[in-house]
């Protein structure tokens, strides 16, 4: 799932001081940094869409969106909850470096620009 367009839009607070607090003080590394932040993401377009986001269905949805080994209509299931709600999903390509060069995409973002990573 891409949340790069909806990013600015999604008004998320404090997210900067967040995330970089979340980099430096847990060992998850940057493809759990990205899925916690396009969780938040997907937490904060389900609230501002009018609905309630109870414990965990933030975290449940995301994986339901971008994990393999999920099932379709499962994936399915999860997409059609959210465009009833209206939040509207857009599926992203696979990196075409494998995920190890996104990873080393974001960490060359947040060493050499700390200050922008929102």
């Amino acid at each position: 799932m891409s949340v790069a367009k909806d990013f600015n839009r999604a008004a998320l607070y404090n997210l900067a001081s967040r995330l970089v607090h979340r980099y430096e003080s847990t060992d998850t590394g940057l493809q759990g940094l990205e899925t916690w932040l396009n969780t938040q993401v997907l937490r904060r377009a389900i609230e501002r869409a009018g609905e309630t986001v109870l414990d965990g269905e933030g975290e449940n949805l995301y994986r339901l969106l971008s994990d393999d080994g999920v099932m379709d209509s499962a994936r399915e299931s999860a997409e059609r909850q959210l465009r009833v709600a209206g939040v509207t999903c857009a599926v992203s390509v696979p990196r075409p470096h494998g995920a190890v060069a996104g990873e080393q995409s974001l960490e060359q973002q947040l060493v050499q620009h700390p200050d922008s990573v929102v």
